[in-house]
């Protein structure tokens, strides 16, 4: 590749493109991060460079368990929900009786292969979610003092809830699901049983067909989700400081002023329009501030 550019270059335009996004890190130090859109055009190109087969019986097999699931979770019936369980439980009875017969075949290598590349796919897209639990998280944090700031009057209902200790980012719909899926990453027995999974997945016969990277994807996913969400959950707990302290330290009456004076402003100039043009000279003159620049580097 041609780069005769400095890093920092092409990175200050991959952020004005919303490629990457810059955050602030420790101290003066910055990060920066694939943004959702960037994460998103990655793995479509992905998938085209290798393509898995969008049909077949893993797929099937995950989304009909899915959706039995959820019939049966969400049933509000007691007799009909306890004619599911009792289904179930008498199934998973007579497999436990032939596997003790020793009636029982073990999955074909073809299909493990396939349940396994189903797996990967999952997996691959985790990345890019996250990134857009991030950019939710940001934008309803705008949301959020954009609305307090457009309160008139009496104090608005986000307010209100900030003043009750309501964590409003943290009850909001992305940060219950984010939240779900950060308590059931850091679960000990999950975690564990997760791990032991993954070591017996690795030291099954048809595991030998994975190429080297392969591997060492599915050996570092916990870890891997475990980082990765670490990050969106420090966001999150940073930008839930952040909107309390909007509100504490009275910030959002001053940007309430402000919002006031530029709409009094606006309907000021609309007003004026009516009888003057706006190349009017006027008798006032405006001094602007400014600063010396020696180079453009500085």
């Amino acid at each position: 590749f041609d780069v005769p550019r400095t890093a920092q270059q092409y990175l200050s335009d991959w952020v004005r493109q919303g490629i990457l996004i810059r955050r602030p890190g420790e101290g003066r130090e910055e990060t920066v991060e694939l943004s959702a859109s960037a994460g998103a055009a990655i793995g479509f190109l992905a998938a085209l460079s290798q393509p898995r087969s969008a049909v077949n019986s893993s797929r099937l097999a995950n989304v009909s368990t899915l959706l039995g699931a959820l019939a049966r979770d969400t049933d509000p019936d007691r007799a009909s929900r306890l004619a599911a369980l009792h289904a179930e439980r008498d199934r998973l009875d007579a497999e436990i009786a032939r596997v003790e017969e020793g009636d029982f075949t073990s999955l074909a290598e073809v299909e493990a292969l396939e349940r396994l590349q189903e797996v990967f796919g999952l997996a691959a897209e985790i990345p890019a979610d996250f990134a857009q639990v991030s950019a939710e998280l940001e934008q309803l944090n705008r949301s959020l003092k954009e609305e307090i700031v457009r309160a008139a009057g009496s104090r608005g209902d986000v307010l209100d809830a900030v003043f009750a200790g309501v964590d409003v980012i943290e009850e909001s719909e992305a940060g219950r699901s984010f939240g779900a899926f950060y308590a059931m990453v850091l679960d000990v027995d999950r975690s564990n049983a997760f791990d032991e999974a993954v070591e017996e997945i690795l030291n099954r016969p048809f595991a030998g067909r994975l190429s080297l990277r392969d591997a060492a994807f599915l050996r570092g996913l916990l870890t891997t989700l475990q980082e990765d969400s670490a990050v969106v959950r420090t966001q999150m707990t940073g930008l839930s400081r952040s909107l309390r302290r909007f509100v504490e330290t009275q910030s959002w009456q001053e940007h309430q002023r402000l919002a006031t004076a530029l709409t009094d402003a606006q309907t000021a100039v609309l007003e004026a329009m009516a009888g003057a043009s706006p190349i009017t000279s006027t008798s006032y003159a405006l001094a602007s501030t400014s600063i010396p620049l020696t180079s453009i580097s500085s």
